[in-house]
């Protein structure tokens, strides 16, 4: 099939060092080629804001995919284990409407602004004892040591896994993340694979443990979710999908948004003063780091008919890739869009959480968890200071965080 324009050599988005200014190649993109097939991930990879906003908002003639395959193809005995967690997963808000909106409606009440806000307090207690077990070095590598572990920490918290469970689940958690969208190597694949499969598994017996004795989690809110217009409850596979939605996007995601703010502000020293002189500016920071470095970079849609998009005829069945990064730099949206301004007035009318019927539903989740991580960490470390300046961004089309954010304060 004649897929033209097409991404190659400079522009090719599976190009590792394309990240390490990321900025500038998205700009190339949305000038040079804002609709474009990329051979690499076999995408079409849309960069533009009025396009991208096409594609998240038009379900006549674009979707989600059900059974979305990994991105990079595997060998056939990682196939065949990963197999085993496909076949049993439902396909949730990876739907269409009406489906999916009928799960939107049994998740909503559950993770909504007024329910996150009421956990702020577990988040800062979260928050404050991984700061306890660092402060007193004097620096650290505060993705590993902070950014990381508090998102995973508290969805696990709100999901009811044991203490002792948390390192496991966090682990099996993330492989179910890297043999989805990340890029693992053949001989890591197997290994992967059955991680991913034992997360379902561990998903599904917290379920049923739950269905027998009631607790006052998200898990027993969506068991007792019987919202909708069918008014049914959901089943076990649906409640672990939708947990397995729910908690993995927001670890990975929200601590790329916790490296990316903490490192925005610490590099623009009078920005942290007045932030460390007033906390609570730290919702601002959040909304602006949000647009300017999405933690999510985009999000796979798939073409539902031929259709045309930003004068470039697309088959029904192809799958897109709307960059949500790109288009909250797009300079018609958003002026002087490469400057990190918190007073900026547009600045929560970025497309991070997509936009219309497939609009996040754990938006209140990311934004409450990584404004009290940051107002925390600069609440009871305030003369932190970067040791190294540079941005260390992971290499990748599919996530947009820090490798590592090394910050040293005084004792």
């Amino acid at each position: 099939m004649d897929r033209t324009p097409v991404l190659t050599g400079e522009l090719d988005v599976g190009r590792p060092d394309a990240y390490a200014d990321r900025t500038n190649f998205w700009r190339r993109l949305r000038h040079e080629a804002p609709v474009a097939f990329s051979p690499t991930i076999n995408m079409w990879v849309v960069s533009s804001y009025n396009e991208v906003l096409d594609v998240v908002r038009d379900t006549t003639r674009f979707g989600k995919q059900q059974r979305r395959p990994p991105i990079v193809e595997l060998t056939d005995e990682a196939a065949a284990v990963y197999a085993e967690y496909q076949h049993e997963y439902i396909p949730t808000f990876e739907n269409n409407p009406p489906l999916h909106s009928m799960y939107r409606q049994k998740v909503l009440p559950a993770v909504s602004a007024p329910k996150m806000e009421a956990r702020r307090p577990i988040i800062e207690r979260l928050a404050n004892e991984l700061i306890d077990e660092f402060e007193s070095s004097g620096q650290a590598d505060v993705i590993d040591a902070y950014g990381f572990p508090l998102p995973a920490l508290h969805g696990f918290d709100m999901i009811g896994v044991p203490t002792e469970d948390m390192l496991l689940v966090r682990r099996l958690s993330i492989a179910s993340i890297d043999i989805q969208l990340g890029f693992p190597k053949p001989d890591e694949q197997v290994a992967i694979a059955k991680d991913a499969v034992a997360y379902w598994r561990y998903l599904v017996d917290l379920v049923e443990m739950h269905r027998k004795s009631q607790s006052n989690d998200l898990v027993n809110d969506l068991i007792n979710a019987t919202t909708g217009p069918d008014n049914r409850p959901l089943t076990t596979p649906e409640v672990a999908s939708l947990l397995s939605n729910l908690v993995r996007g927001a670890h990975r995601t929200t601590s790329n948004l916790i490296g990316n703010t903490l490192h925005a502000l610490l590099s623009r020293p009078e920005l942290w003063r007045r932030v460390v002189a007033d906390p609570s500016l730290a919702r601002a920071a959040i909304d602006e780091s949000l647009r300017i470095n999405a933690p999510a970079p985009g999000l796979p849609y798939i073409v539902m008919v031929d259709t045309e998009l930003g004068g470039v005829p697309i088959k029904a069945g192809d799958q897109l890739y709307p960059v949500f990064a790109s288009a909250n730099h797009d300079e018609n949206r958003f002026p002087d869009a490469g400057v990190f301004d918190i007073d900026r007035e547009e600045n929560r009318q970025n497309l991070t959480f997509g936009a219309g019927p497939h609009l996040c539903p754990g938006k209140a989740l990311g934004r409450i968890t990584g404004t009290a991580a940051v107002q925390t960490f600069v609440e009871r470390l305030p003369n932190s200071r970067l040791l190294d300046p540079t941005a260390y961004w992971i290499p990748s089309v599919t996530t947009q965080g820090l490798v590592r954010l090394d910050v040293a304060w005084d004792v």
